[in-house]
C-alpha cells in the first residue's frame, strides 16, 4: 500500500501509522520525513479525502526545518487551494518575494507561531524578508492607517518601555536583530491568550506611542534597566499574567538616570513586595509623576477603587500613569514608526 493510499485509508489506525513519523521526525530519515510531508501537502492542495483536519494537525506539529516545505508549497502561485485548506489568505499586493508574502499573511492566522519562527530563524525566509524590508514597512504603514488605533490587551507577557522614538537606538540597546516590519494589530495579536504563543525569542518593538517605545515579549529578554535608563533617561519594565482570568501576577520596576527608583510585585497567592517606598509613599510617588491627563491611582480602601485583586499598583495602571499602556491606546495617542518583529542577537 502506498503512503498516499495509507493517508486516504478509512481505518484511523492505518492513517495514524502513516502520519506518526511526521510527529516524531527523529524516528526515520530526514529525507523520508520530508517526502511524506510533501505528500500530505499534495493531498491538502487537492482537498482529497475526508481527513484534511488530520493532515492540518500533523503539519502544525512538524519541526521548524520541515515547516519551510509548507512555506515553499504555499509560495507557488498555482496552489491557492493549499492556502484555503490551511486557512490562510495570501495577499501579495506589494510585490513581496513569495515566501515573504506567505509569512506575513500567516502572521494574522492560526499559523502565526510557525510563521514568526521562520521569520526570525535566520534561514532563507528571513533573508527574503530582509531584502523586502522597505516593502514590508509600506505594508505595515498601510495596515496601521486602515485600522484605527485601539486598546490592545497583551496577556501573560512582559514589556520594557523607554522614552525614545529612535527604533535603531532601541534595537541596539537591547541587542536585537532581524526587525521585520508588521502591522501593530498583527503584532499585538501574537500575545492574545486565545492563540498559540509566539516563539520564546520573539520580541515586538512597537512604534513610539506618545514618545515611548515598548518591547513586548513572552520568553526571556534580559536587559540592564539601570544602564538603559542612563542611555535613554528612563527605562521601565512591566509584566503581568492573566491565565486565571482575574490576574495571576503583576510586576514592575522604574529606573531613571542610571538608578532603580521603585518596584512592586503582586501575585494571586498573596505574595507581594514593593520598595523602597512604603504603600502610602508609593501612591504619592506615582501620582506626583503621572503623565498629564492620566487618572490618579486610588488607594485600595477608596470607595471608587475597582482594581484587580485589590492591587493598587498593578502593572497596567502604573504603566498608563508613568509611560504608556497598550490597554489604553486610542485616537488620542500619538504614533511614530511601525512595529517590528525581532529577536535577541545570539552570542
Amino acid at each position: 500500500m502506498s503512503f498516499r493510499e495509507q493517508l486516504l485509508h478509512p481505518d484511523p489506525e492505518v492513517r495514524h501509522r502513516a502520519l506518526r513519523p511526521l510527529y516524531h521526525a527523529g524516528d526515520e530519515g530526514h529525507q523520508q520525513c520530508r517526502e511524506r510531508l510533501a505528500a500530505v501537502l499534495d493531498l491538502l492542495n487537492e482537498k482529497a479525502g475526508e481527513y484534511l483536519h488530520e493532515y492540518r494537525r500533523v503539519i502544525s506539529r512538524v519541526a521548524p526545518d520541515d515547516f519551510s516545505l509548507v512555506i515553499d508549497a504555499l509560495a507557488r502561485t498555482d496552489n491557492p487551494r493549499l492556502a484555503e485548506s490551511l486557512g490562510v489568505t495570501v495577499h501579495n499586493g506589494y510585490d513581496l518575494r513569495p515566501r515573504t508574502a506567505v509569512l506575513v499573511s500567516m502572521v494574522a492566522s492560526g499559523w502565526a507561531s510557525q510563521a514568526i519562527h521562520q521569520l526570525l530563524s535566520g534561514g532563507p525566509e528571513t533573508r527574503d524578508a530582509t531584502l523586502d524590508k522597505a516593502l514590508l514597512r509600506r505594508r505595515a504603514q498601510d495596515l496601521d492607517a486602515a485600522e484605527p488605533l485601539e486598546p490592545a490587551f497583551v496577556d501573560e507577557c512582559s514589556w520594557y518601555a523607554v522614552p525614545s522614538c529612535d527604533q535603531a537606538a532601541v534595537l541596539d540597546a537591547f541587542q536585537l536583530t532581524v526587525a521585520a516590519p508588521v502591522g501593530f494589530r498583527e503584532a499585538a495579536g501574537l500575545f492574545d491568550a486565545q492563540g498559540a504563543p509566539p516563539p520564546d525569542n520573539a520580541v515586538v518593538v512597537t512604534p513610539a506611542f506618545d514618545g515611548w517605545t515598548l518591547l513586548v515579549y513572552k520568553g526571556a529578554l534580559d536587559a540592564d534597566l539601570e544602564a538603559l535608563s542612563a542611555r535613554f533617561g528612563a527605562a521601565h519594565s512591566y509584566g503581568h499574567g492573566y491565565q486565571s482570568g482575574c490576574g495571576d501576577w503583576s510586576d514592575w520596576t522604574v529606573a531613571e538616570q542610571g538608578k532603580v527608583l521603585q518596584s512592586c510585585f503582586y501575585d494571586l497567592y498573596g505574595n507581594s513586595s514593593m520598595g523602597p517606598a512604603s504603600r502610602d509613599e508609593m501612591l504619592a510617588w506615582i501620582n506626583e509623576r503621572r503623565r498629564p491627563a492620566t487618572p490618579r491611582l486610588l488607594a485600595a480602601d477608596d470607595p471608587a477603587f475597582d482594581g484587580y485583586n485589590g492591587w493598587e499598583f498593578d502593572a497596567e495602571s502604573v504603566a498608563h500613569g508613568l509611560s504608556v499602556s497598550l490597554h489604553r491606546l486610542g485616537s488620542h495617542t500619538t504614533v511614530k514608526g511601525t512595529s517590528l518583529l525581532s529577536r535577541p542577537i545570539e552570542p
